[in-house]
């Protein structure tokens, strides 16, 4: 049987998803990198990722897993630095195509798969992603209800559409930006230094915050 929340706690959550989706972090910032760098579809691409690296996070708090990984030190600095190490990653690799680029030309960048999976990685690989759903998601859940993984999972589900809906708006407006940048900038690869710098910062921001 299926049983869903409170419609208070509902409506409590849709605000506080809101205002979570829309403040900056590792997977805003890497989706906003991947379209300035790459265009629209690359941004689209991201959002899916990223989000399908949430949908992991929510089946995993649904039936018990993430307590069990945060209650593992080992697990979970593995997992912290797993992902600031593949930000990093992704950033060096940056530097390395634009440094084998030995014309300052712009490189036009096609959106790939690669772009899903990476947003997949960042988002499973999120320490904050894991801690707000193993900790805030469930103060929603109405626990004198039977049936408290339905509750999660449609409340889960309920983030996601909030957070892709605001994922393509933010996709469009840093497209926009990105093109402008792309033609006023005489340096080109100014421009791809600036997006590896962007994937790098990312990385040790997490390691400083989540590490300490």
């Amino acid at each position: 049987m299926i049983t869903l929340p409170d419609y208070t706690n509902i409506l409590l959550f849709s605000l506080s998803s809101i205002i979570l989706v829309v403040t900056p972090g590792p997977a805003f910032l890497y989706i906003f990198t991947k379209t300035t760098e790459k265009g629209y579809k690359a941004g689209i691409l991201s959002v899916l990722g990223i989000e399908t690296g949430t949908l992991l996070h929510i089946i995993t708090v649904a039936f018990g897993f993430s307590t069990t990984l945060v209650n593992s030190s080992i697990t979970f600095t593995i997992i912290t630095y797993g992902g600031a190490i593949y930000l990093i990653f992704l950033g060096i690799k940056t530097f390395y195509s634009t440094y084998s680029n030995s014309k300052n030309t712009l490189i036009i960048k096609s959106a790939t798969s690669n772009d899903f999976w990476s947003g997949v990685m960042v988002s499973a690989l999120n320490p904050k992603s894991i801690l707000f759903f193993v900790v805030f998601l469930p103060q929603f859940v109405n626990i004198t209800k039977r049936n408290e993984a339905s509750q999660i999972l449609f409340l889960g589900l309920l983030f996601i559409i909030i957070a892709v809906a605001w994922g393509c708006i933010f996709v469009s407006l840093s497209s926009k930006l990105g093109n402008y940048l792309k033609t006023k900038l005489t340096n080109h690869k100014a421009f791809t230094y600036i997006v590896g710098i962007i994937y790098i910062g990312i990385g040790f921001f997490s390691l400083l915050f989540f590490t300490k």
